[in-house]
C-alpha cells in the first residue's frame, strides 16, 4: 500500500525512518532540544509511544507526531516545569515536527487532527515554543493555554504549557 499523501499511526519505525526524523529535528529544534538518533530510537520504540507520520506525494516523511503517557515523562518534565501535575491517564504530546520544506502546507494540521481524532477521550498536555508560533498553532486546534515557562530547559526560549481536554 502506498503511503503517499497519507497520515498514519506507525507501529514499526525502521532505522531509516529514525534517521529521517532525527535529521528533521536537527533542522527545526534548538540544538539542545533536538534528539540524536539513539535518543530518537529509544523514544519512538517506547512501549507507550504513539507515532503518527505524514508522508508527502513521494512517500517521504513530511512530518511526525510523537506522544507518550504523561506518567512516563513527568519526572523529566519537572526539570523544566516544576509546576506540572500528574493527570491520570493523560498523554504528553512530546513532538510535532514538519520538515522545513513542507512547512506551511498543512502537515501540522494533518498530524494534529489525526491524533485528536484517534484519542478524543484523553487529556493531552504539551509544552509549545512561543517563538516559532507552534503554541498559536496548537491553540488554533483547541489547546487551552495554562501558563508560560520563560526558560525551557535552559534554552532561554519561552514555552507555553497547553492542554487539550477530552471531548465529552
Amino acid at each position: 500500500m502506498s503511503k503517499a499523501n497519507q497520515t498514519i499511526i506507525e507501529k514499526d519505525i525502521s532505522e531509516d525512518l529514525i534517521k529521517e526524523i532525527a535529521k528533521m529535528e536537527s533542522e527545526v529544534f534548538h540544538e539542545s532540544l533536538a534528539w540524536e538518533e539513539q535518543e530518537m530510537h529509544k523514544a519512538l520504540h517506547h512501549p507507550s509511544a504513539i507515532n503518527i507520520l505524514s508522508y508527502d506525494e513521494e512517500e517521504r516523511i513530511a512530518g511526525y507526531l510523537m506522544t507518550i503517557d504523561l506518567a512516563e515523562e513527568i519526572d523529566e518534565l519537572r526539570e523544566a516545569d516544576p509546576d506540572i501535575e500528574q493527570i491520570p491517564g493523560a498523554l504528553y504530546l512530546n513532538n510535532v515536527v514538519v520538515r522545513p520544506d513542507m512547512q506551511g502546507k498543512g502537515y501540522f494540521g494533518k498530524l494534529l487532527k489525526k491524533f485528536l481524532e484517534t484519542f478524543p477521550d484523553r487529556t493531552v498536555v504539551l509544552h509549545a515554543n512561543t517563538k516559532n508560533n507552534s503554541s498559536v498553532g496548537f491553540q488554533k486546534y483547541g489547546a487551552k493555554f495554562i501558563r508560560k515557562i520563560d526558560n525551557w530547559y535552559g534554552t532561554g526560549e519561552p514555552f507555553d504549557y497547553l492542554m487539550f481536554e477530552p471531548k465529552k
